[in-house]
């Protein structure tokens, strides 16, 4: 019987095995040299790439510090991957053909490098479009497009320039309309102030040509577009926020129509467009109401409108017939101080209310310019017919022949719309002028009835020395202007009207 195996035979048999392990770790020494080799080797040709790369990469920025980038503009010019040398000398050559046009308003100029003596440098006018370029980053740039800044520097000569344009500019200017400054004016279909637009008109300002062409010369641009700039402008232009203030104030005063009143009838409309010629306007800052031209205007112009004695007038009489009468004292007569006065308070006040317009001396009545504004009770002589005719609410009253003043000897009697006055009475005694200068009064008579109309000079009254009336007795017979009347005619005419009835005296 064999004997069995004990745990020190299984230590044994260990012991061997690791020994043979042992042996192994020993032969793994060469493996870890040659890792480190190839981690050194690695480690060079990395060195030596960015090296390389380092090295195209500063060649490349030095050579685009001298060179434009493909797809680059300069001064609308393709200068890509060209030398700085090469397009100095471009635009030199470019510079000796160089000539400028100028052209507008008037002006046809054509000028060379020469006459001028137009001048750049060119170096560093490249050097500074080149300064543009970010040199270090080519390697993106290089896919880009690049329209470069750089500008222009010329010099010349700007005398000769002046001299060139200066004859010119003074024979447009001779003939030329003037630039107007924005101003206030009124607009009749807005009934209000607006701002008018300024106008440049077609004079030139030298000064601002001349600096308008210098700049275009630097730039060396060799069309050059006269416009505006180069106009002489006006002081203020329609933006003024001082006028704009101006003519919000004088609108103000824009209070629209009212109405002007003889005895509450309507007369005439007081319109913005009337009140707007009495807006007064101090440079561009202030707008005020002018009183002097209100009160020149309703004693003058309204005054002409208004006033009615001594105009035109015409009208029909109840028997049908149709009269013009020009002259007289009778009519309205407006009070333009009092009305003036009125009227700026009214304005003052932004009131539309109706103005009654007060009146130096009134008539009967209103109707339009050239009408009857007498009642239809008034006494009307027709010295053509020799005859007159006294009406009461448009009833014929009274009437008789009568004998007016004297034709041909100048005495006739005056013509016009009166009416008879306070000197009205009985029992006068009429004594005449001394024209024929014997010292002595020309007559003296006694009348029974005197009723005047034209101062205390003229008037109807009874004439016991007349036995005839009407007819042409008047030609070489007549009175020396008064309306002589039969003595029973001229009694029942003073006991018929009261003071103050129109008496209208026509041919």
């Amino acid at each position: 019987m064999s004997n069995p195996k004990h745990f020190s035979d299984l230590s044994d048999n260990s012991s061997d095995t690791s020994s043979e392990d042992l042996d192994t770790t020993t032969s793994c020494e060469p493996a870890k040299e040659q890792h480190s080799f190839n981690k050194k080797r690695i480690a060079l040709i990395g060195g030596v790439t960015v090296a390389l790369l380092a090295g195209i990469y500063g060649a490349g920025a030095w050579v685009f510090s001298g060179r434009f980038y493909p797809k680059t503009t300069l001064q609308a010019q393709d200068v890509s991957l060209k030398a700085a040398h090469d397009v100095s000398s471009h635009i030199d050559s470019n510079l000796d053909t160089f000539a400028i046009t100028i052209d507008g308003n008037g002006i046809s100029k054509h000028l060379s490098a020469q006459d001028l003596d137009i001048k750049l440098d060119t170096a560093a006018f490249v050097a500074q479009a080149l300064s543009e370029q970010n040199i270090w980053a080519w390697p993106l740039e290089l896919f880009k497009t690049h329209k470069l800044s750089a500008q222009y520097k010329a010099s010349f000569n700007k005398d000769k320039l002046h001299a060139a344009l200066t004859e010119d500019v003074a024979t447009i200017n001779k003939d030329a309309t003037q630039p107007q400054d924005a101003s206030p004016q009124f607009d009749k279909n807005q009934q209000k102030f607006i701002v008018a637009k300024e106008i440049y008109g077609t004079a030139l300002d030298e000064d601002a040509l001349n600096k308008f062409v210098e700049e275009k010369i630097i730039a060396l641009q060799s069309t050059i577009k006269l416009g505006e700039e180069s106009l002489k402008l006006p002081a203020i232009t329609s933006d003024n926020a001082d006028l704009k203030a101006q003519v919000e104030k004088a609108n103000s005063y824009m209070i629209g129509n009212t109405k002007l009143t003889f005895n509450g009838t309507e007369a005439r409309i007081l319109s913005n467009e009337d009140i707007a010629q009495w807006v007064l306007f101090s440079g561009t800052t202030d707008a005020s109401l002018d009183t002097n031209a209100i009160t020149t205007w309703t004693k003058d112009d309204l005054s002409k409108q208004l006033d009615t004695a001594g105009t035109t007038r015409t009208y029909t009489r109840p028997d049908g017939v149709q009269v013009s009468v020009t002259g007289g004292t009778y009519g309205w007569i407006i009070d333009g101080t009092a009305l003036a006065e009125k009227i700026v308070a009214q304005i003052e006040a932004k009131s539309t209310n109706d103005i009654e317009i007060p009146a130096k001396q009134s008539a009967q009545a209103w109707t339009a310019a050239g009408g009857q504004d007498w009642s239809n009770s008034y006494i009307d002589v027709s010295l053509g017919e020799q005859y007159a005719r006294y009406y009461v609410d448009g009833t014929l009253t009274w009437e008789s022949y009568l004998v007016s003043g004297n034709t041909s000897t100048r005495h006739g009697t005056p013509t016009g719309v009166y009416a008879v006055n306070t000197y009205k009475g009985t029992n006068q005694t009429l004594i005449g002028f001394d024209e024929d200068h014997d010292g002595k009064p020309d007559y003296k008579s006694h009348v029974n009835y005197w009723i005047p109309f034209v101062g205390n000079v003229v008037a109807f009254h009874d004439a016991p020395w007349r036995a005839k009336f009407g007819g042409s007795i008047y030609q070489y017979n007549g009175s020396h202007g008064c309306i002589n009347l039969p003595a029973d005619k001229a009694a029942e005419l003073y006991n018929l009207v009261p003071v103050g009835t129109v008496v209208v005296v026509h041919q």
